[in-house]
């Protein structure tokens, strides 16, 4: 998405039959690093980058020309589960709030029922599957948006997969 959307507003081919968008600014919080040396830990750096997307959300809440849109890849996962589930609504809603839209990727399955967010959010999934090949057993995803919560999960697999020990239940 975020790509499609850089390769439009530059006039570029996009990877879809047909694609319509408002004037957007894009604001992503993915692939964020921590810094020894600067002593900034993965979870603060997160935070700092958050910030700068709300911050984004701000300057152009009154906008009658651009909206934010923005993409964040599994947020607050350098915290425990209580606070980053309310940390994590926090900053959705205060996004929302300030006329943002966008999409969240996340393996936090008590997210999809949020009360701040489910009235204002769609779940949607990929579905998976496990393949030999000749160089052994991998995961496949096929890429196509589904509804709803995804029905399954794959953390247990893929420990077994890698050899970590076969926790699977049948």
């Amino acid at each position: 998405l975020g790509i499609n959307i850089l390769l439009a507003k530059t006039g570029s081919p996009v990877c879809a039959a047909k694609m319509e968008l408002p004037p957007l600014v894009l604001a992503t919080s993915i692939r964020i690093r921590d810094s020894l040396d600067q002593g900034i830990s993965y979870f603060m750096a997160e935070l700092r980058r958050l910030k700068f997307v709300v911050d984004i959300a701000e300057e152009y809440e009154k906008s009658d020309r651009f909206r934010v849109l923005f993409l964040l890849d599994e947020i607050m996962q350098g915290t425990n589960s209580r606070e980053r589930h309310i940390a994590v609504g926090h900053v959705l809603h205060t996004l929302l709030s300030k006329g943002a839209f966008g999409a969240v990727s996340t393996h936090d399955l008590d997210l999809v029922s949020h009360p701040l967010l489910e009235p204002r959010c769609e779940v949607v999934h990929f579905r998976e599957h496990i393949e030999k090949t000749a160089e052994g057993r991998r995961m496949v995803f096929d890429y196509k948006m589904r509804n709803g919560p995804t029905p399954t999960t794959n953390a247990l697999r893929l420990l077994a997969l890698v050899g970590l020990g076969d926790l699977v239940e049948d």
